[in-house]
C-alpha cells in the first residue's frame, strides 16, 4: 500500500513529468475514446488482456499496460521508459512491485481528468482478486469536479471522504480554491490523497477520521462530499465507511446535518451520491425537506441527476467487493457478504437507484427553502447512468 513520507515527495513529482514526456494521456484516449472519463476503471478492467495496438510506440504502451491496464511487464522495458532511480522510489512509495524482474501494480491504477493522472484503486474482480476499494473513482466523482468549475477564488475547502482527493485538488491546481484539504475514515484514501498532491506541489491537508471529526471546530466555505450508500445490515460489521447502514443513507444525513456546523456564513455543500429505493422516490427527498425548513438558515436544493431501474444482481456484485475492505473480519466469511447485501436489498424492495446532488447554502438571517429539480444535464434513465461495463468491450478490440 502505499505510504508518503516527505522524501517521497519529489519521486511523485518526477513521476508526474514522466507520464507527460512519454504521452501517457494520448495513449490512454486510444483505448478509452469516446467512452466518458468515469468509466476509466471499469474500462481497464475489461481490456486487462487487450495486446498493443500497432499505432502505438512501445515505450508509451509500457506505461499503458501497466498502470492503466495493470499487466505485468517485464522490468528491463520499463526502465527503459522510467529512470531506474525512479521505479525504486515508486516502489518504495508502494505504487508498484518490483520482483523477479517483473513490475506489477495491481492495487492502483494512473486514471486521468482533464488529461491530468490520479491515483486511485484498481477494480478488481473481487470474487477471486483481492485489491483496493479505498479509492473510489466513477460519475459522482467527475460530477463533482463539475461542480467547482464556477468557483473563483473560494478561501476554504473541505474534501469529506475525500478518497483520493481529486476534486480538491483540481481545484487548487486551477486557481479555484487558495486552501484545500480532506478526511476519511480510510488511512490508505489518506494516503493516496497526499501521493496525488505531492504529484502536482497542491499543499493539501488531509487528515484521517470519521466525516467531520477530525475538523471538529473548523467551518470551511465549501465542502465537497461523495458518500457511499450501499444498503448493508449492521451484522456484517463492517466499518461506516463502507457502507451506508442499513437503508443505504445513513452517511448522506450525517453529512447534510454536520455541514450546518462546519461552514461559514453563505457557504456551501456540495454532495453527489446514489440513494436506492422501493419506487421513483425516496424516503431521503422528504427529509432533506423536513431538514431544510426545521431551522433559519439553510437552503437545500436538490438536484436529480438521474434514475435507473437496477439489474437483479446489482447488490450481488457490490457486495462481493466488501471482503476487501481493510476491517473486514474473516470470521465472517461463512456470511458469503454478496449474497447477504443482496437478500437485504431485496427485503427492502429495492428496485431503483437514484443519483443526485444535494447542495446546501448556509444563508444566514434568511428563511429556509427548499429546491427540488430535474437537471437538464442527466435525462432520466438516460445513457449516463447506465453504468454497463460489458458494453465497453467494443472499446478493447
Amino acid at each position: 500500500m502505499i505510504r508518503i513520507r516527505p522524501d517521497h515527495l519529489p519521486t511523485l513529482r518526477r513521476f508526474r513529468r514522466a507520464l507527460e514526456e512519454w504521452g501517457y494521456a494520448r495513449a490512454c484516449a486510444r483505448l478509452t475514446d469516446p467512452e466518458p472519463a468515469h468509466m476509466a476503471r471499469h474500462l481497464a478492467r475489461e481490456c486487462a488482456s487487450m495486446e498493443r495496438p500497432p499505432e502505438l510506440a512501445q515505450e508509451n504502451w509500457t506505461l499503458v499496460a501497466l498502470f492503466f491496464l495493470g499487466q505485468e511487464q517485464v522490468r528491463a522495458e520499463v526502465e527503459l521508459v522510467l529512470d531506474p532511480g525512479l521505479l525504486e522510489d515508486l516502489a518504495r512509495v508502494g505504487l508498484v512491485d518490483l520482483a523477479g524482474g517483473t513490475v506489477r501494480s495491481d492495487r492502483y491504477m494512473i486514471v486521468l481528468l482533464e488529461d491530468l493522472p490520479f491515483i486511485v484503486s484498481r477494480l478488481r474482480h473481487a470474487r477471486t482478486e483481492e485489491g483496493s476499494v479505498a479509492v473510489y473513482f466513477g460519475l459522482d466523482t467527475v460530477a463533482l469536479v463539475e461542480r467547482t468549475r464556477a468557483w473563483d477564488g473560494v478561501g476554504s475547502v473541505l474534501d469529506l471522504g475525500c478518497g483520493g482527493g481529486i476534486a480538491g485538488i483540481l481545484a487548487a491546481i486551477e486557481g479555484r480554491a487558495r486552501r484545500v484539504g480532506g478526511t476519511d475514515l480510510s488511512p490508505e484514501a489518506v494516503e493516496v490523497a497526499r501521493a496525488n498532491a505531492a504529484m502536482y506541489g497542491v499543499e493539501y491537508h488531509c487528515r484521517h477520521g470519521d466525516l467531520y471529526r477530525p475538523v471538529a471546530g473548523e467551518r470551511f466555505d465549501r465542502i465537497l462530499a461523495d458518500p457511499p450508500a450501499i444498503p448493508v445490515p449492521h451484522q456484517i460489521g463492517l466499518a461506516i465507511h463502507g457502507t451506508g447502514g442499513p437503508t443505504g443513507d445513513a452517511l448522506v444525513r450525517r453529512v447534510v446535518e454536520g455541514a450546518v456546523r462546519h461552514l461559514e456564513p453563505g457557504g456551501e455543500l456540495y454532495a453527489v451520491t446514489e440513494v436506492y429505493s422501493s419506487s421513483e422516490d425516496h424516503a431521503l427527498f422528504p427529509w432533506l425537506e423536513g431538514f431544510a425548513r426545521s431551522e433559519t438558515g439553510r437552503h437545500v436544493r436538490v438536484e436529480f441527476l438521474g434514475s435507473r431501474l437496477l439489474p437483479e444482481d446489482y447488490f450481488l456484485d457490490l457486495g462481493r467487493n466488501l471482503r476487501y475492505l481493510p476491517d473486514w473480519d474473516p470470521a465472517l466469511e461463512a456470511l458469503a457478504p454478496g449474497e447477504r447485501v443482496e437478500r437485504h436489498a431485496r427485503s427492502l424492495g429495492i428496485r431503483f437507484g437514484h443519483l443526485i446532488g444535494i447542495q446546501l447554502r448556509l444563508l444566514a438571517g434568511r428563511p429556509s427553502t427548499f429546491e427540488a429539480v430535474q437537471t437538464e444535464a442527466f435525462a432520466r434513465n438516460g445513457p449516463e447512468i447506465h453504468l454497463d461495463p460489458g458494453a465497453s468491450q467494443e472499446t478493447c478490440r
